[in-house]
């Protein structure tokens, strides 16, 4: 009777056990670097080795619709890529007016062109460091046929193994009933640039909490993998006559807080005096510029809410984006404890 009473209580605790090893999900960490050359500062590098990142994803080119035909623009120069113990990922940015205005006919070349290049940029990385690639193309239910016969078509050209992965909106998750699912194999959720930009009124474009409660649904029902793409960027928006005219990248208020060409409005946005430039930009007497970025108290509530959404799973989460400017304005530490 003893070693009958033993072996149940040894069978249910290696199922206890079983369950929990399969309930625990792994977190991989990953940056983007959406710049046009790939060499990476050693600031960057600490970056990346100090927080155990595991990949990175890489802006190959952009693809955009002008004199009648897809063009690739920016293409990455790979001068030192430093990085031989990550997984790159390849990425592609279209614009929705290219699959608003190609036919239909002519997606299986754009799939065949873009596959040749990615190709060709890629023989610059460590053999068998990519394993994925991933799309970004803000589509919407207009483009949605071309875009998705696109994706199929891409996955043509590499194996069965190989991710194809594209990037998701909140409000793609929300509605996918209408705009959709794409054909990929998993898909990264971009939980940043939740506001209008374009709106004067808007206080902070990149990340809202509020926006965010909104949008946050249809995550147990949405039939893809979501990855999770996460800001630390930030810029200054600047409006003439109450419309956006330009985005100056890594502007802070502390940056014209003393500057006597500026007058503080708020905490966050100022009026030009004079007309001057600003790192390289001409502004003009009248100008406001919002600034926005990302407090790192934000980004832990807005991370809370969506982790509350989302099941128990393998999961990559990736900020937006490796540079030395904006790296630094943040604790390592904080960083690490978001994923």
């Amino acid at each position: 009777m003893k070693n009958l009473l033993l072996f149940f209580l040894v069978g249910i605790i290696g199922c206890f056990t079983a369950c929990q090893t399969k309930e625990k999900a792994v977190t991989e960490f990953g940056f983007y670097h959406w710049q046009t050359e790939l060499k990476l500062s050693r600031s960057e590098k600490s970056t990346l080795y100090d927080l155990h990142a595991k990949k990175l994803y890489v802006k190959f080119f952009d693809i955009d619709w002008q004199n009648d035909q897809p063009v690739p623009l920016a293409m990455l120069r790979v001068l030192d890529q430093g990085i031989d113990s990550l997984k790159v990922v390849p990425c592609v940015f279209i614009t929705n007016q290219t699959m608003a205005n190609i036919d239909a006919k002519d997606i299986p070349a754009l799939a065949k062109n873009i596959h040749i290049k990615i190709t060709e940029i890629g023989y610059s990385f460590p053999k068998n460091s990519i394993q994925e690639i991933q799309i970004d193309c803000d589509w919407t239910p207009q483009t949605r046929a071309n875009y998705f016969q696109f994706l199929e078509a891409l996955k043509q050209y590499y194996p069965t193994d190989f991710i194809l992965s594209a990037t998701i909106r909140l409000h793609q998750v929300k509605y996918f009933n209408q705009t959709g699912v794409p054909p990929v194999d998993r898909g990264m959720l971009m939980y940043y640039n939740m506001g209008d930009v374009d709106d004067l009124a808007t206080e902070n474009s990149i990340l809202d909490v509020d926006i965010a409660k909104s949008y946050l649904y249809n995550f147990d029902v949405y039939p893809l993998h979501l990855d999770v793409a996460l800001p630390i960027f930030a810029w200054g928006v600047v409006f003439r006559d109450a419309k956006l005219v330009k985005l100056i990248h890594n502007l802070k208020a502390v940056d014209l807080t003393k500057d006597e060409r500026f007058k503080s409005i708020s905490e966050t946005r100022f009026e030009v005096l004079r007309s001057t430039y600003l790192d390289g930009y001409y502004l003009y007497k009248g100008d406001q510029i919002r600034t926005e970025a990302i407090e790192i108290s934000h980004l832990q509530a807005a991370n809370l809410l969506l982790k509350a959404k989302l099941s128990t799973a393998d999961r990559t989460v990736v900020f937006y984006h490796l540079d030395s400017l904006t790296v630094q304005q943040y604790e390592m530490e904080d960083l690490e404890n978001i994923w």
